[in-house]
């Protein structure tokens, strides 16, 4: 089941401490996840560790999902990375700076797998 929410983006401790090693799984496990809260979870029918789409108008991209009580019931969070920046797309504005808060975005379940930074990479060239 789709459901719309606000795609808000940001730093965390894991994702900094191994973005010196963006191809090892380390990075992948750090920065290629989703956190929702397990309400949001539940109804879009997702289990912690399940793979989620994440959707917007720019792109669409397979990351997993980590439960939060701490995220708003209509919000998801996706670590800095290429994963979040794929979905964001370059758009800059007027500002000169893309948006990484509160994107409209939608998100649901799914069996497809999360990408490698290198398989990514390579979707985004094309």
């Amino acid at each position: 089941m789709k459901r719309e929410v606000k795609l808000i983006t940001g730093r965390t401790l894991d994702q900094g401490i191994f973005i010196e090693h963006k191809h090892s799984d380390e990075y992948l496990n750090a920065a290629a996840i989703c956190r929702i809260n397990p309400k949001l979870m539940k109804e879009i029918g997702v289990d912690e560790g399940d793979r989620v789409k994440v959707i917007t108008d720019v792109a669409d991209v397979v990351v997993r999902a980590v439960g939060d009580d701490n995220i708003g019931e209509k919000m998801i969070f996706v670590p800095m990375g290429p994963w979040a920046n794929f979905v964001l797309g370059m758009d800059v504005g007027m500002g000169g700076m893309p948006s990484f808060k509160g994107v409209d975005a939608k998100i649901e379940s799914t069996d497809e797998k999360t990408p490698k930074m290198e398989e990514l990479m390579k979707r985004y060239m094309i």
